[in-house]
């Protein structure tokens, strides 16, 4: 089981999230090989004395040059052994269209690429729909859940809770090795897809 701690936040959009918690965020564009999904934002940021790569998806479906691009930049990250944080939409699964080969394919290789990734993970849900896609969630190391806070709090505020939450998190998952994460996110994800075959 992925460990799951709630932070809350409401009424802020995929590039506010970015935009509050993160410094200096250089973003990437393309996947070297179709095109540009702009439903995916990603690139490369700090994060008090981190260096991470980011990445998020702003609609239900990703496309397959989205997946691209998010394998393009976990690459990337596993090259100067940065950590990756990913922001994780949870739309209602019986909404979703079904799947084409191409889009199975990419998701696939994403899958392939997070789990075996040599540093460290951390997923942010960023709405409250608890049936987020499972994969997503058993393919990092944390998972950070949002939920509603009051209406009060300012966004100095919320971004200082969500800094904290993950630089919390990238302090004990940094001294784990490698292998060890790897080890854990395999498990998980067979753990997850053989309850789904029972079920």
């Amino acid at each position: 089981m992925v460990s799951e701690k709630k932070y809350e936040i409401q009424g802020l959009q995929l590039g506010d999230y970015i935009r509050l918690i993160f410094d200096n965020f250089l973003e990437m564009h393309g996947d070297r090989k179709s095109g540009d999904d702009k439903a995916v934002i990603g690139g490369l940021a700090r994060l008090n004395g981190y260096k991470v790569a980011v990445m998020g998806y702003q609609n239900s479906q990703t496309s397959p040059a989205g997946y691209r691009k998010s394998v393009r930049l976990i690459n990337l990250a596993e090259d100067f052994s940065k950590p990756v944080i990913v922001f994780i939409s949870a739309p209602n699964v019986s909404q979703l269209a079904p799947l084409d080969q191409q889009t199975n394919e990419s998701i696939a290789l994403y899958i392939e690429k997070m789990s075996s990734l040599t540093t460290p993970s951390i997923g942010i849900i960023i709405n409250r729909n608890i049936e987020t896609s499972a994969y997503e969630i058993c393919a990092v190391d944390r998972v950070i859940n949002i939920v509603n806070i009051s209406s009060e709090d300012s966004i100095e505020n919320i971004s200082t809770k969500f800094k904290k939450a993950i630089l919390e998190e990238l302090d004990y998952l940094m001294n784990i090795k490698p292998e060890d994460l790897i080890e854990q996110r395999l498990n998980r994800l067979q753990n997850q897809f053989i309850s789904f075959d029972i079920g």
